[in-house]
């Protein structure tokens, strides 16, 4: 007796591009809670930075916060571009539904493999972008995509970050000196006051002598 062998269903080409469209859409949202997050972060370090800065012997301390707060700048940067490339990835899926329901086949996009290229070198949605990039190989819209890595792409080296770490540092100085003139003013006011009881003082003793 003969198997028969079915063959394998035909994915529609425009419903595979709307299932790509929703995915991006998830991982936008995946990266919105994530931003977040980060930004809960670095607020919570930045206070404890505050605290730290207030004594000259906890420099070392608020040296390696400043480090993490420029880390996760980074990191948020990335996301940024990320979801900037996420959306323009969905604009040009949408050029590509309405030449498929033209030409009812997929035709290669120039546009989207470039895009992906980039999406595939980010860590926060890599899995999820490079299962995409497979399924828009087999389904002809782009060529091979090669996750070239991160290093490449957002690397920074210890100078660079040096040079942030500067200026949060000074970002923190600069708010800790915004906060001051109220207490200087009253400083100020109460020398002035002094000084008038003084000069009162000596007006008086100027007036008894004539």
């Amino acid at each position: 007796m003969n198997k028969i062998i079915g063959k394998p269903k035909k994915i529609d080409p425009a419903e595979q591009s709307k299932e790509w469209n929703r995915s991006m859409t998830r991982e936008i949202r995946v990266l919105d809670r994530q931003l977040k997050s980060m930004e809960r972060e670095e607020q919570k370090v930045i206070n404890e930075m505050k605290k730290l800065s207030r004594s000259d012997r906890n420099m070392k301390s608020v040296k390696i916060l400043a480090k993490q707060v420029v880390l996760v700048r980074q990191t948020k940067t990335r996301i940024y571009i990320a979801k900037a490339q996420l959306h323009s990835a969905q604009m040009q899926l949408k050029n590509t539904l309405a030449v498929v329901k033209i030409a009812g086949c997929m035709k290669k996009s120039s546009e989207i493999m470039a895009l992906m290229g980039k999406l595939v070198n980010i860590p926060e949605i890599q899995e999820s972008m490079m299962r995409m990039a497979h399924e828009m190989e087999r389904a002809g819209l782009t060529e091979e995509i090669i996750s070239e890595g991160m290093e490449d792409a957002f690397g920074s080296n210890e100078e660079e970050i040096d040079v942030e770490v500067e200026k949060v540092l000074a970002e923190i100085a600069n708010e800790a000196t915004s906060s001051a003139p109220t207490i200087a003013k009253f400083l100020s006011e109460a020398e002035i006051e002094q000084k008038e009881a003084v000069e009162s003082e000596e007006d008086e003793k100027e007036m008894a002598q004539m």
